[in-house]
């Protein structure tokens, strides 16, 4: 669960994939390129740098960096790098602790 960034269509995308993932996705995540560090945001990422409310608030216009939103929530302790690494983690793990594809579903493919 998660969003990500940049938006397309402008529009921020809320992410919601929940185990156990499909095939695809599993080797993609294995691979590391499905959730990509600096475009997916994690939802807890995102709930705990809102909860900071004005704390860190910024002026936001179309040339704001997102670094830049991701510095100023890092100022005041919520590590982006750490959470999203965390939420990769304990994917692998339950995608790991779930299996419920087998190579043998997929003999004709």
């Amino acid at each position: 669960l998660g969003f990500n960034f940049p938006p397309s269509m402008f529009q921020l995308h809320l992410q919601v994939q929940h185990g156990p993932l499909f095939p695809f996705h599993d080797v993609k995540l294995r691979q590391g390129s499905h959730y990509n560090f600096g475009r997916f945001y994690p939802f807890e990422y995102m709930r705990r740098a809102l909860e900071l409310g004005d704390a860190v608030r910024m002026d936001i216009d179309d040339n704001t960096k997102i670094e830049d939103v991701v510095a100023k929530v890092t100022e005041n302790g919520i590590h982006y790098d750490k959470m999203h690494a965390a939420m990769i983690e304990k994917a692998k793990r339950l995608a790991k602790r779930f299996p419920v594809w087998k190579k043998e579903d997929f003999e004709y493919t």
